[in-house]
């Protein structure tokens, strides 16, 4: 949970992009864990041994990273559909930042050189 604290803070600095995989888990469940879910009973568990400001930035996390578009695998999907699916979403999120990047060199390629005669 700690390292999803971390990746939190990369993706508010513009540092991560992030694409949740819901894998046999619903993302309302990872967003707000109950103890009547199976993911919510081990979040609990593993509060348990832990201080409420750290519980506090889990559930941030959690609710932060849940909120993004991701992908989830349904009862009786696919599994390997559902790899399918993730390849072209990581392939999508490769291409924005290839174009953002190819964009930052904007500027430099359309300045115009100052000609003197």
């Amino acid at each position: 949970m700690d390292e999803l604290v971390k990746m939190k803070k990369l993706v508010d600095q513009g540092k991560l992009r992030v694409i949740p995989i819901f894998y046999k888990v619903e993302a309302e469940d990872v967003r707000k864990p109950k103890g009547d879910s199976e993911f919510g009973k081990n979040f609990w568990r593993l509060a348990e041994d832990s201080s409420g400001d750290q519980i506090k930035k889990w559930k941030e996390a959690l609710e932060c990273i849940s909120n993004k578009m991701g992908l989830s695998l349904r009862e009786k999907s696919s599994e390997a559909d559902f790899v399918k699916e993730i390849v072209k979403a990581v392939q999508r999120v490769i291409a924005a930042i290839r174009l953002e990047e190819d964009q930052k060199d904007w500027p430099y390629l359309f300045q115009e050189e100052q000609v003197v005669i």
